[in-house]
C-alpha cells in the first residue's frame, strides 16, 4: 500500500522491515474500508456494529454533545452530514478505519514486545486536526518519543536544504502520503493525485479496494478503477 518510491527507501534505510499479518482485502471483508476520516469513520464503525451509547449518537446525529461537565459543547469530530444521512438510511457500505490500525500500528506494537523497545514517532502536530490534540509533547503518555511533533513547514524546509536530503518526487504534487489512494486524502484533492502518479496495477488494485468510498466522496471511478477491463 506504500508509494513505490517510499517503499524502495524503506528497505534501503532500515534494519528490519516490519509486514503486517493480515492482508488489505482481508481487512475490508472483515471490517470495512476507510472513507471520511479516522475519527468519523471509528463513529460510523461502532454505528454500524449496533452500538447506541448516548455519547456515540450525540456524535452521529449531531455537532453538539453534553460532556462530563454538564454542558452542551460543539465538535468538529462528530459526523458531517454526508456521512449521518447515508449511515441512518442504511445506504453506507462497510466503513472503518481499522485499515492503519493493523497494516502500520499493529506490527510495530509486536516489534515493542519482542523487543522491549519503544518507538520513535515522526508524526507533526500539523499533520492532522486529531494528531493537534495527540501529541503536544516529545513523549506519549505510553513513553514513545514523538521528537518533531511541534516541526513547522517552514524549519522543516531548512532541514532539507542545509543537509541536502533528498525529497521524494511523489512529494513534489502531494504534501504527506500514507497507503495508496486512501480517501483521507480526497478533502484536498489529493487522492486522484495520486492516482494519476502511480502505476497501471498499483491503480486497479487501489480502485478496487477503495471503490465504495470514492463513489460516496464523488471520486471519479470509471476513470480510474479498471476491475473490469
Amino acid at each position: 500500500m506504500e508509494h513505490h518510491e517510499i517503499l524502495q527507501r524503506i528497505i534501503k534505510n532500515s534494519d528490519k522491515v516490519l509486514f503486517p499479518r493480515i492482508k488489505p482485502l482481508e481487512i475490508k471483508a472483515k471490517y470495512g474500508i476507510p472513507c471520511f476520516s479516522k475519527i468519523q469513520d471509528d463513529f460510523i464503525d461502532r454505528y454500524q456494529r449496533g452500538c447506541r451509547t448516548r455519547s456515540l449518537m450525540e456524535r452521529v446525529n449531531s455537532r453538539k454533545f453534553i460532556g462530563r461537565d454538564g454542558k452542551i459543547h460543539s465538535s468538529s469530530f462528530s459526523l458531517n452530514k454526508k456521512a449521518r444521512t447515508l449511515l441512518l438510511n442504511d445506504k453506507l457500505h462497510k466503513v472503518s478505519p481499522k485499515c492503519c490500525q493493523y497494516l502500520k500500528k499493529d506490527p510495530f506494537h509486536r516489534y515493542e514486545k519482542e523487543t522491549g523497545k519503544k518507538a520513535i514517532l515522526g508524526v507533526r502536530q500539523s499533520e492532522g486536526a486529531l494528531r493537534k490534540t495527540q501529541y503536544t509533547t516529545c513523549f506519549t503518555k505510553d513513553k514513545k518519543f514523538t521528537p518533531i511533533h511541534d516541526l513547522t513547514n517552514e524549519l522543516l524546509d531548512e532541514i532539507y536544504e542545509k543537509y541536502k536530503i533528498e525529497i521524494p518526487k511523489v512529494y513534489k504534487y502531494i504534501e504527506r502520503t500514507g497507503c495508496m489512494g486512501c480517501p483521507y486524502g480526497s478533502y484536498k484533492g489529493d487522492t486522484e493525485k495520486e492516482l494519476s502518479l502511480i502505476n497501471e496495477n498499483q491503480r486497479k488494485f487501489v480502485c478496487n479496494y477503495f471503490k465504495e468510498s470514492y463513489i460516496v466522496l464523488g471520486i471519479d471511478t470509471k476513470k480510474w478503477d479498471m476491475s473490469n477491463e
